[in-house]
Protein backbone atom coordinates (compact mmCIF):
# COMPACT_ATOMS: atom_id res chain seq x y z
CA UNK A 1 0.00 0.00 0.00
CA UNK A 2 2.76 2.47 0.89
CA UNK A 3 4.45 1.86 -2.47
CA UNK A 4 1.20 2.71 -4.29
CA UNK A 5 0.70 5.89 -2.25
CA UNK A 6 4.26 7.04 -2.91
CA UNK A 7 3.82 6.23 -6.60
CA UNK A 8 0.71 8.43 -6.71
CA UNK A 9 2.87 11.26 -5.35
CA UNK A 10 5.25 10.68 -8.24
CA UNK A 11 8.01 9.13 -6.10
CA UNK A 12 9.64 6.13 -7.72
CA UNK A 13 11.57 3.40 -5.94
CA UNK A 14 13.69 0.43 -6.92
CA UNK A 15 14.03 -2.58 -4.69
CA UNK A 16 16.47 -5.40 -4.19
CA UNK A 17 16.65 -8.35 -1.87
CA UNK A 18 19.22 -8.18 0.92
CA UNK A 19 20.37 -10.33 3.82
CA UNK A 20 22.78 -7.69 5.13
CA UNK A 21 20.44 -5.17 6.78
CA UNK A 22 21.79 -4.10 10.17
CA UNK A 23 19.91 -5.84 12.93
CA UNK A 24 18.39 -8.37 10.50
CA UNK A 25 21.51 -10.18 9.24
CA UNK A 26 20.65 -13.45 7.55
CA UNK A 27 16.97 -12.54 7.05
CA UNK A 28 15.90 -11.97 3.45
CA UNK A 29 14.40 -8.46 3.25
CA UNK A 30 13.19 -6.19 0.47
CA UNK A 31 15.26 -2.99 0.51
CA UNK A 32 13.88 0.05 -1.32
CA UNK A 33 15.91 2.92 -2.78
CA UNK A 34 14.55 6.23 -4.05
CA UNK A 35 15.26 6.81 -7.76
CA UNK A 36 17.16 10.08 -7.42
CA UNK A 37 16.67 11.27 -11.02
CA UNK A 38 12.88 11.22 -10.61
CA UNK A 39 13.14 12.87 -7.19
CA UNK A 40 15.35 15.66 -8.60
CA UNK A 41 12.88 16.35 -11.42
CA UNK A 42 9.94 16.48 -9.00
CA UNK A 43 11.88 18.70 -6.59
CA UNK A 44 12.81 21.14 -9.37
CA UNK A 45 9.11 21.44 -10.30
CA UNK A 46 8.24 22.18 -6.67
CA UNK A 47 11.02 24.76 -6.38
CA UNK A 48 9.85 26.54 -9.56
CA UNK A 49 6.28 26.63 -8.27
CA UNK A 50 7.45 27.95 -4.90
CA UNK A 51 9.46 30.70 -6.61
CA UNK A 52 6.37 31.78 -8.60
CA UNK A 53 4.18 32.09 -5.53
CA UNK A 54 3.82 35.64 -4.26
CA UNK A 55 5.60 36.39 -1.00
CA UNK A 56 3.03 37.04 1.71
CA UNK A 57 3.31 39.95 4.05
CA UNK A 58 3.55 39.04 7.72
CA UNK A 59 0.34 41.00 8.31
CA UNK A 60 -1.49 38.38 6.26
CA UNK A 61 -2.73 35.45 8.27
CA UNK A 62 -0.97 32.12 8.23
CA UNK A 63 -3.03 29.02 7.73
CA UNK A 64 -5.75 27.79 5.45
CA UNK A 65 -7.17 30.05 2.74
CA UNK A 66 -10.69 31.39 3.18
CA UNK A 67 -13.47 28.93 2.43
CA UNK A 68 -14.78 28.93 -1.12
CA UNK A 69 -18.46 28.89 -2.00
CA UNK A 70 -17.78 27.26 -5.35
CA UNK A 71 -20.69 24.87 -5.79
CA UNK A 72 -19.52 23.49 -9.14
CA UNK A 73 -19.13 19.74 -8.76
CA UNK A 74 -18.25 18.67 -12.26
CA UNK A 75 -18.73 19.20 -15.93
CA UNK A 76 -16.55 20.92 -18.47
CA UNK A 77 -13.93 23.32 -17.19
CA UNK A 78 -14.83 26.99 -17.38
CA UNK A 79 -12.74 29.10 -19.76
CA UNK A 80 -10.79 30.59 -16.86
CA UNK A 81 -9.97 27.12 -15.54
CA UNK A 82 -8.84 26.05 -18.98
CA UNK A 83 -6.78 29.22 -19.49
CA UNK A 84 -4.75 28.36 -16.38
CA UNK A 85 -3.48 25.23 -18.12
CA UNK A 86 -1.95 27.33 -20.90
CA UNK A 87 0.32 29.43 -18.66
CA UNK A 88 3.89 28.78 -19.93
CA UNK A 89 5.14 27.60 -16.52
CA UNK A 90 2.23 25.16 -16.21
CA UNK A 91 2.87 23.82 -19.71
CA UNK A 92 6.58 23.37 -18.90
CA UNK A 93 5.73 21.53 -15.66
CA UNK A 94 3.25 19.31 -17.49
CA UNK A 95 5.78 18.52 -20.24
CA UNK A 96 8.36 17.55 -17.61
CA UNK A 97 5.89 15.38 -15.68
CA UNK A 98 4.82 13.71 -18.95
CA UNK A 99 8.43 12.88 -19.84
CA UNK A 100 9.20 11.52 -16.37
CA UNK A 101 6.06 9.32 -16.37
CA UNK A 102 6.85 7.52 -19.65
CA UNK A 103 8.19 4.49 -17.78
CA UNK A 104 5.08 4.24 -15.55
CA UNK A 105 1.83 3.45 -17.45
CA UNK A 106 -0.27 4.03 -14.33
CA UNK A 107 1.11 7.52 -13.78
CA UNK A 108 0.75 8.29 -17.49
CA UNK A 109 -2.91 7.21 -17.37
CA UNK A 110 -3.48 9.49 -14.35
CA UNK A 111 -2.05 12.43 -16.27
CA UNK A 112 -4.28 11.66 -19.25
CA UNK A 113 -7.35 11.63 -16.96
CA UNK A 114 -6.48 14.87 -15.15
CA UNK A 115 -5.25 17.08 -17.99
CA UNK A 116 -7.80 18.48 -20.47
CA UNK A 117 -7.55 16.95 -23.94
CA UNK A 118 -7.03 20.36 -25.57
CA UNK A 119 -3.93 20.95 -23.42
CA UNK A 120 -2.49 17.55 -24.38
CA UNK A 121 -3.14 18.32 -28.06
CA UNK A 122 -1.47 21.73 -27.68
CA UNK A 123 1.67 20.02 -26.35
CA UNK A 124 1.50 17.37 -29.08
CA UNK A 125 0.87 14.62 -26.51
CA UNK A 126 -2.51 13.54 -27.87
CA UNK A 127 -3.90 13.08 -31.36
Amino acid sequence: IIHQLLSQLGLKFEFRWSRAVEGYEGTKLKVFHLITEVWQRLWSVLERRQARRPVREESEGIGSPPASNDSKTGGDPTPTDLERWFVPECLADLQQMWESSQSDPELLADLRRQVPESVLRHLGLAS
